[in-house]
């Protein structure tokens, strides 16, 4: 649930008489709000005057409970409609009473609901109560790595930037890898914006291992993680983007992480100027045996969490040679998930091997002819007498047959098949976001399904913006 901020208002003495008789002695503190916002499990008083409409909103997230009540506080007749992310009109019908309920055991999706009012016919005050049983977002803290265990409950936590961190974040979540092969997934994640309301990121369990995504400068978050069928355990970083991310609205990217060939300089930042140089890695990473991912297969991949010393670097310094478990390796540091530390300043060139134009263990071909007749076929004609007619038949030129004799002794990795998506991105009227996915070939999965619904819009005439 999102954070609202309070106004309350001083009630006349006879209205607080009025709520007397109709809620019980331990009801919490009633509000009458002229904010558009509703506050969870806080009873709140509207005004209605003849002919006038009033619209509230609230914001939920997929999969949260919530229960809305109306309780009109004088005699008079009105009409009530809910309205959803999608902007799908929801009739409210009161009761003979006068009094209207909603129930929604399970939300189908997050983002923010809309409540008309309007009066048909005379005023009054109305009591609205917006309940739910979703747990609150707990503040997540900055610059520091979280590890949530999801077992019967889901966790939800608030990103709200320290004062001083006037520029843009980076938000990673990740499995935590306990050797698994293939990695364990996210379970079902969803990522909100507290001021607009709108859900910007949707990740469906078992889509993605790693999700990072820059978020927006001086602007608060709400992070929904959801339990699966098994329980899991995940890591949850938030960080300050690096100078070269900061002036994006949003990116992510998805592990482990590669960069393309080494043809740009280092845009990676050292957190400290002493000490050994070394690697840290905060996602999983490649590690090759030279410095491009043209060196393929690679040879193994820093998990997150680890560091290893460099040993090296290329020309450009784009990639760092490590002492990779007793054996030199090769990785990228100009990508996220890898960060340089240390005094690096008097790192040497390191040599490594050279890319051939054919590369050791590829296929071979073996050369077999095979050989047609391909001279006429002689007619002949007995005389009496003659001789005996031989025959010479012509040969064609061999015709070559190319049979591979490889036989590949390691299976390259494949994506796993999409399932609903990999990402359903909510887009909000006027705004942008972006996301990004990996697909293995060959044999694997070769194509990418991405979701997304634009929000914001109003296609009802009948209603307040349409």
């Amino acid at each position: 649930m999102t954070a609202i901020v309070r106004r309350t208002l001083i009630l006349s003495a006879a209205l607080l008489l009025a709520l007397a008789a109709v809620l019980p002695q331990t009801a919490p503190a009633v509000h009458a709000q002229d904010g558009d916002e509703l506050r969870f499990n806080e009873p709140a008083i509207v005004s209605l005057a003849a002919g006038t409409t009033v619209t509230k909103t609230f914001t939920v997230l997929t999969g949260d409970p919530f229960e809305l009540t109306l309780s009109r506080l004088a005699e008079y007749t009105y009409s009530a409609v809910l309205i959803d992310p999608n902007q799908t009109p929801l009739p409210l019908t009161p009761n003979t009473d006068g009094n209207a309920v909603y129930v929604m055991d399970r939300a189908p999706m997050g983002g923010t609901y809309s409540l008309v009012l309007q009066s048909t016919s005379g005023g009054g005050d109305m009591l609205i109560q917006l309940n739910s049983t979703a747990p609150e977002p707990t503040p997540l803290s900055y610059g520091t790595i979280t590890l949530v265990d999801l077992v019967d409950t889901a966790a939800r936590y608030n990103l709200t930037p320290p004062p001083d961190v006037t520029t843009d974040t980076r938000l990673t979540v990740e499995t935590v890898d306990v050797g698994q092969t293939p990695a364990p997934s996210l379970p079902d994640l969803y990522l909100l914006d507290m001021e607009s309301g709108d859900v910007v990121a949707q990740i469906s369990a078992d889509a993605l291992p790693y999700v990072s995504v820059v978020l927006r400068a001086q602007r608060a978050y709400v992070l929904a993680l959801n339990t699966g069928s098994a329980p899991q355990q995940v890591q949850v970083t938030w960080e300050g983007a690096s100078s070269s991310e900061s002036s994006s609205s949003s990116s992510s990217s998805t592990g482990p992480a590669d960069s393309a060939p080494s043809s740009s300089s280092s845009s990676s930042s050292s957190s400290s100027s002493s000490g050994v140089c070394q690697v840290v890695f905060s996602g999983a990473v490649n590690v090759r045996s030279g410095p491009s991912t043209a060196y393929a297969p690679p040879i193994g991949q820093a998990g997150a969490g680890s560091a290893y010393a460099a040993t090296g670097r290329n020309e450009d310094g784009s990639w760092y040679q490590i002492n990779y478990n007793g054996q030199y390796g090769w990785v990228s540091v100009t990508i996220a998930s890898a960060q340089v530390q240390g005094d690096c300043a008097g790192l040497v060139l390191a040599s490594y091997p050279a890319l051939s134009a054919a590369p050791a263990g590829g296929p071979t071909y073996t050369l077999t002819p095979t050989y047609t007749p391909g001279g006429p076929t002689p007619t002949y004609t007995p005389t009496a007498g003659g001789p005996t007619p031989t025959y010479t038949p012509t040969i064609a030129g061999p015709t070559a047959t190319y049979t591979p004799s490889y036989t590949p002794t390691t299976q390259a990795q494949e994506a796993p098949p999409d399932g609903a998506s990999n990402g359903v991105l909510r887009v909000p009227l006027d705004g942008t976001v972006q996301t990004s996915d990996y697909v293995s070939y060959p044999g694997g999965d070769v194509e990418d399904v991405v979701s997304y619904d634009v929000t914001g819009l109003n296609n009802s005439v009948a209603l307040p913006g349409g």
